[in-house]
């Protein structure tokens, strides 16, 4: 018979040596785990053909997948051992202090694992294209003035966009403005990405990191060596490039002067690089051609460059300014009786407030022009009319323009001789002009930004009419309203040139309503004209709101884009309207205070603070957890 003493010995022994058994297992599982993860983490930054997989973002992730699932593997295998190891020492805690410890901590590593892989998870999957359910793809931008949202002439451009773009930028590590730029271009090619996923690619090379890439494109494309950015545009074989320069895709505007001792004001930094980067898509998808824009001189129009009337009529040099900055090439045309042709080259005409009849040879050399009689090309017009007033037989007349209200008729736009007035606004003669609700012409639609028209001041505006289209010509020229008058403003017509506007609005007839009567349907302003659903003239009822002197008085340029958009729409570019909000100063978009210098540790607080915080938060999270457990 046994003795229980030894039998109890021989238990006791037992039990050590099944717990030591276990106790190498637990650990070789939980070795193998440790190992296993911390290759898969670290291959993405340690092995060159995975790191650079991994820096390629999801184009390179579809491209090469085997770096990404060897990685996950590692990562998800690892995380699968320290969980079999926490859980085989389940129940054996007791047992001693390092099973506690391995079981705790194994725990406290699987769970931050866990975490961290849910956010990776979730930031990938964010980023994946899901066809109509894509819904995380969607940018929502809850800043007041629109700071993360691409204007409606970049979208616009975008959703006509058939080639492919390449988008190199080379930048400083150690620059603050190149920094600057670097986060604001990655955000505004994300966005560009998110409406054309596969033909806007992105590239930052850092320099003098990143040289020979650098070297290499600047021996194939053959662009200036310095910082910027190099735009491609078309597919391979076919393809047109051009760079832009660093400095020309930021301002920065030093503050005020300060008193000896004080600080420096901060300089301010405004990201110009959306206008640049579309302005030169817009020229490279035209071949590098610009499109020819002809102002006419000679009948009382504004000069877009000064002479010899521009002291009567006034100047529009920014208008010429602006339309050469889309890419124009803008010149004069003397539209007169010598005149029979006009000039080969050109692809828009356009007359800015005359205020003379043109003679009836300019008129027929205009209409062979839009009619495409002299050499089959068949040319665009912009009409800007003000109402212009003029005294004939001793009475006070609007300026009749026989011949020239004859030809825009041919293209089913009526002239009024009349003027509109506003009972809300000094002086009356001043009123404003929206885009037209009811229209579906892409200006009227391109100058409507989140439901909102955007409005445009104007003086002594004209009212236009669409006419009903001759039996013979039906069919062949579109006239659509795309500028109506503000009804908001009381604004009417009147057709008495002769008359005080100042007491005709003050009057009992005004308040009352007759005199002149309100009108029952919308004044229109803007009048779109196509041929078969190409476009070819626009009419509009006002001239005079693009002028300089006028420009300075209302202090916005939103005129400026309307007439060029009028011409990106005779020309048929694809991005039309508002252009991108960021060189004034009371927006909030693309604004930012620079206080940070290089030689501070500012800038690397800035890059490392938040990362070290989030750790700090998840490892300090992860011991808490193992604390409370160690401790239960």
């Amino acid at each position: 018979m046994n003795d229980p003493v030894t039998v109890s010995i021989v238990e006791t022994q037992s039990d050590e040596a099944g717990a030591s058994r276990q106790f190498l297992t637990v650990m070789s599982l939980a070795a193998a785990g440790l190992a296993l993860f911390v290759t898969g983490l670290a291959l993405p930054f340690l092995h060159g053909p995975f790191r650079e997989v991994f820096a390629g973002g999801l184009t390179e992730w579809r491209r090469q997948p085997l770096p990404l699932l060897v990685t996950g593997g590692l990562l998800l295998l690892g995380v699968g051992l320290l969980l079999a190891a926490s859980l085989m020492a389940r129940g054996s805690e007791h047992q001693g202090p390092a099973m506690r410890r391995l079981m705790y901590g194994a725990n406290t590593l699987v769970a931050a694992m866990l975490l961290v892989g849910i956010l990776l998870f979730v930031n990938v999957f964010s980023n994946l294209r899901l066809g109509r359910f894509d819904l995380f793809n969607r940018t929502f931008d809850h800043t007041e003035s629109s700071l993360y949202t691409l204007s409606p002439k970049s979208t616009g451009f975008l959703e006509g966009l058939t080639e492919p773009v390449q988008v190199y930028l080379f930048v400083n590590p150690f620059s603050g403005a190149s920094q600057f730029v670097r986060a604001e271009m990655s955000t505004l090619v994300e966005n560009c990405r998110r409406i054309q996923p596969n033909l806007v690619r992105f590239q930052m090379l850092e320099v003098p990191s990143d040289l020979e890439a650098y070297d290499r494109l600047g021996e194939k494309y053959q662009f200036p060596r310095e910082l910027g950015m190099l735009i491609v545009y078309g597919p391979d074989g076919k393809q047109n490039h051009e760079f832009v320069k660093l400095a020309d895709l930021y301002r920065q505007d030093r503050g005020p002067m300060t008193q000896p001792g004080q600080p420096a004001a901060p300089a301010t930094l405004q990201f110009l690089g959306e206008a640049k980067l579309f302005d030169t898509l817009v020229f490279l998808s035209e071949n590098k051609s610009k499109g020819v824009i002809y102002f006419t001189t000679g009948n009382g129009e504004f000069e877009s460059t000064g002479g010899e009337t521009a002291g009567q009529a006034g100047t529009i040099s920014e208008l010429a300014a602006e339309l050469g900055k889309a890419n124009y090439r803008v010149d004069k045309l003397p539209l007169d009786a010598s005149t029979k042709a006009i000039p080969a080259d050109a692809d828009i005409v356009v007359m800015a407030g005359p205020r003379l009849d043109p003679s009836a040879e300019a008129v027929s050399a205009l209409t062979r022009f839009v009619q495409g009689t002299e050499g089959g090309k068949k040319g665009k017009l912009v009409v800007l009319l003000d109402a212009a007033r003029e005294r004939q037989g001793g009475k006070q007349v609007f300026s009749p323009l026989p011949r020239l209200k004859l030809l825009l008729a041919t293209l089913r736009v009526e002239v009024e001789d009349s003027i509109l007035l506003s009972g809300r606004l000094k002086p009356p003669t001043d009123m404003l002009a929206i885009p037209n609700p009811r229209s579906s012409s892409p200006l009227a639609k391109a100058f409507i930004s989140q439901g909102q028209p955007i409005p445009f001041p104007m003086r002594e505006a004209r009212p236009l009419k669409v006419s009903t289209p001759a039996p013979d010509v039906a069919g062949t020229w579109e006239a659509e309203p795309f500028l109506v008058a503000y009804r908001e403003f009381d604004t009417r017509a009147v057709a008495d040139a002769s008359a005080s506007f100042e007491e005709l609005v003050k009057g009992d007839g005004w308040k009352e309503g007759k005199n002149p009567p309100k009108p029952a349907a919308l004044l229109n302003l803007g009048v779109t004209v196509q041929e078969g659903g190409v476009p070819r003239a626009v009419v509009i009822g006002n001239a005079r709101f693009v002028t300089d002197e006028f420009l300075r008085r209302v202090g916005n340029t939103d005129s400026l884009e309307l007439v060029a958009s009028c011409c990106g729409w005779l020309r048929e570019r694809p991005g039309i309207g508002s252009k991108p909000v960021e060189a004034s100063q009371k927006f909030e978009r693309k604004t930012y205070q620079l206080r940070a210098r290089r030689d501070t540790l500012e800038l690397g607080r800035m890059r490392w603070l938040p990362l070290g915080l989030a750790m700090v938060a998840i490892f300090g999270l992860g011991a808490g957890m193992w604390l409370v457990r160690r401790n239960a």
